[in-house]
């Protein structure tokens, strides 16, 4: 007889992954034809290879419907998973063009709260990995199966219309595109938005309102 009543995943970092209703071939078409420039050389020898990434950190704002759907889904892992009761501004979105054998080294978003990465096309050779915010100071390489409890990251294969929604400090890389196609997605951050802490603190709140 198992002597353990309940396990519970305590203060797990939610991962929410959404298929979107929206004309992915469309967006796609649009993200073909917007300016690119590669980064800096000195980040890029550390950081990245073959990655260009958009002009514009406000795409989202040319493409109204994609925005609208990436909204509802916030919305929905904000209100529903996380169970808070506020709303949020988006930032900054980008989209990222990573040419065959593309790939950018593990890094996270800083100066915000929530990330989202858009997939307009899945393909088995577009894949991004995260790892986990507390790494163990042991490796044990006696696993019978992999689970959320024990391993030391966990990758996600892109497919059609894909969303994932994760805390922006968690570490994640986007590994190398070994298809001979061009992989394109669209990235964002976001803030909460109206008065950030409590308490003997309020007196120094930040207030965010009607940003623009």
């Amino acid at each position: 007889m198992s002597k353990i009543i309940e396990t519970l995943p305590l203060f797990s970092e939610p991962f929410s992954i959404g298929r979107l209703d929206v004309d992915q071939k469309n967006i796609l078409k649009y993200l073909k034809t917007i300016s690119y420039k590669p980064r800096t050389p000195a980040l890029r020898k550390s950081f990245d290879y073959n990655i260009l990434i958009s002009d514009n950190f406000k795409l989202l704002d040319e493409i109204p419907s994609l925005k609208k759907e990436i909204e509802s889904a916030l919305t929905e892992h904000i209100q529903k998973i996380l169970q808070y009761n506020i709303d949020f501004y988006i930032y900054a979105s980008w989209s990222a063009k990573t040419l065959p054998q593309g790939y950018a080294a593990r890094h996270h978003h800083a100066n915000g709260w929530l990330s989202a990465v858009y997939y307009p096309i899945g393909h088995k050779d577009f894949q991004i990995r995260f790892y986990p915010p507390r790494m163990a100071n042991w490796h044990c390489d006696k696993i019978k199966e992999y689970n959320i409890y024990n391993s030391s990251s966990w990758t996600f294969t892109a497919e059609d219309n894909m969303l994932i929604i994760f805390n922006n400090l968690i570490d994640h890389e986007i590994l190398c595109n070994t298809s001979d196609q061009d992989r394109y997605s669209i990235a964002c951050n976001l803030i909460p938005k109206g008065k950030l802490g409590k308490g003997e603190w309020d007196q120094h709140q930040t207030i965010i309102k009607d940003l623009i």
